[in-house]
């Protein structure tokens, strides 16, 4: 199945025609979204996404939230690696995640900061 290419927060454009991205890329694609989807944002499933804010009182519970996120995307198998990273003074998390997909395996770093 092939995706629309994204940088988060914008679609990719060449020669006036949408970017296709498909396989391990388009599985990295929808992890990032995953990871960047704080909850109650996605107003079709208010349930969906972590809650930050929260979870930076609470690592275990970050940590918890961050790996669903990750492993309740489509054709995701296991996380090989994880790791978060707290930055006290920027009220930010740094997630470094290896995960298996089905496509083969894909290297996620990724920057969370609640926008609230």
């Amino acid at each position: 199945m092939i995706d629309i290419m994204s940088d988060g927060s914008h679609f990719k454009f060449q020669k006036g025609d949408f970017l296709a991205v498909k396989g391990v890329e388009k599985v990295k694609q929808h992890i990032i979204t995953a990871l960047n989807t704080f909850y109650s944002d996605w107003h079709l499933d208010s349930d969906k996404g972590f809650d930050l804010a929260n979870g930076l009182r609470n690592l275990s519970l970050l940590e918890t939230d961050i790996r669903r996120q990750i492993l309740e995307v489509e054709n995701v198998i296991s996380l090989r690696n994880f790791r978060l990273v707290l930055d006290d003074a920027e009220l930010s998390v740094k997630v470094y995640a290896v995960v298996q997909t089905e496509f083969g395996v894909v290297e996620v770093t990724q920057s969370l900061r609640n926008q609230n």
